[in-house]
């Protein structure tokens, strides 16, 4: 990659930047918590079931297109109002898929696969 950049006359920071123009910026984060014990365990269960219940539409001004849940082996499209089933193992996991393209992800520790 150094040695292509570097016949253009570019160095690997301007290369970056030209794939970044060409196909755009990526940010990513992880945020991590810890709710302990037996009441941590039953605070986490019941934030996955309201957000199982509620299925909430918008997270700020972030709409969801849709959400995958594993549990459930669904996945609701808010888009078209349909709703289709999942062939991935069952998982305490809910995937969204936001309007704009991005999405995360909210899984309690000990569902890793």
């Amino acid at each position: 990659v150094y040695a292509w950049y570097k016949s253009r006359g570019l160095n690997l920071y301007q290369g970056l930047l030209e794939i970044y123009d060409k196909y755009g910026y990526v940010k990513e984060a992880i945020d991590s918590f810890t709710l302990k014990g037996k009441e941590g365990l039953q605070r986490i269960g019941a934030a996955m079931d309201f957000l199982r219940a509620e299925k909430p539409e918008k997270f700020g001004n972030l709409e969801v297109s849709s959400v995958f849940d594993y549990e459930n082996q669904v996945c609701q499209n808010f888009e078209t109002g349909r709703s289709e089933p999942l062939s991935l193992p069952r998982s305490n996991v809910l995937y969204y898929k936001m309007a704009s393209g991005s999405w995360f992800c909210i899984r309690p520790s000990g569902t890793e696969p």
